[in-house]
């Protein structure tokens, strides 16, 4: 063992082929982390006592598993696994459970708190609020279409549908709706389309993704092709905000979320 470290907090991503997504993924949970070691240092702990690790669920290394045994390697007796995950679907049901679960044998005393996802937080649809003033909403000035990533969970969904009305308060956005770019719930396509039947001049869609990956570089040359098969709406302006990404807001939510669970764990 390197060190006698008593806790770890792993910082968990989706993972991504797209390096732009990755990097927005570590220079997030950096700034979390720098947020949690002082936090811990107002407690009286050193950033000695915690360490501190990522890992990814599929596309990018290090993998769950081999990031688990370098927590275990390090001494840690207590992994807090903390998920970079929206909404709670099948990677948070049962991919990531049964991971840990496969790994488990490896980790000899080691003790696992898996973090819950991100889910319907107030912090959140701030910071989509924020990304859609960014790219030009005032509220009034057209319509917004909030885009998820997508699912086939029906309660994950339906948190979607409820973090989407906390947008449109902080947003103040007279007309949203929700589309999606996968799984099965609206087509995003088809949200637009009802969208634009209400006369709508200015749609701006906003990605309810946390980073870059390849959905959002391809989203541009989506609505794009969306555009050339609708030429009756030629004079439709679509604007495309950025993903919530490393949001102030969301560092310290997040961050504050890690310290209550090292601090308040048996």
């Amino acid at each position: 063992m390197t060190s006698h470290a008593a806790d770890a907090v792993l910082f968990l991503g989706h993972g991504s082929r797209s390096q732009a997504g990755v990097q927005d993924f570590m220079e997030f949970t950096d700034e979390v982390q720098k947020r949690v070691v002082r936090g811990l240092a107002c407690a009286n702990r050193g950033q000695d006592d915690v360490i501190f690790a990522k890992g990814f669920l599929e596309l990018s290394q290090p993998d769950v598993a081999a990031a688990l045994r370098h927590c275990c390697a390090q001494g840690s007796q207590r992994i807090f696994l903390v998920p970079v995950f929206l909404f709670a679907a099948g990677h948070m049901k049962k991919d990531i459970p049964e991971l840990v679960e496969q790994t488990r044998p490896s980790l000899g005393q080691a003790r696992v708190h898996l973090l819950p996802e991100a889910g319907v937080d107030p912090c959140f649809a701030k910071a989509a609020a924020d990304r859609l003033h960014e790219a030009g909403f005032c509220g009034d000035n057209g319509a917004v279409l909030l885009v998820g990533r997508g699912n086939r969970d029906a309660c994950a969904q339906a948190d979607f549908e409820r973090l989407a009305q906390l947008v449109r308060k902080q947003s103040r956005a007279c007309v949203l709706k929700t589309g999606y770019l996968a799984g099965s719930g609206v087509d995003w396509r088809q949200a637009l389309d009802a969208l634009v039947q209400t006369g709508v001049t200015q749609v701006y869609l906003q990605p309810y993704l946390w980073f870059h990956g390849r959905l959002t570089h391809n989203m541009p040359r989506w609505v794009s092709d969306w555009q050339a098969s609708h030429p009756a709406h030629w004079n439709l302006q679509i604007h495309i905000g950025e993903p919530l990404g490393a949001h102030p807001v969301l560092i310290k939510c997040v961050a504050k979320r890690v310290l209550d669970a090292v601090r308040g764990a048996v």
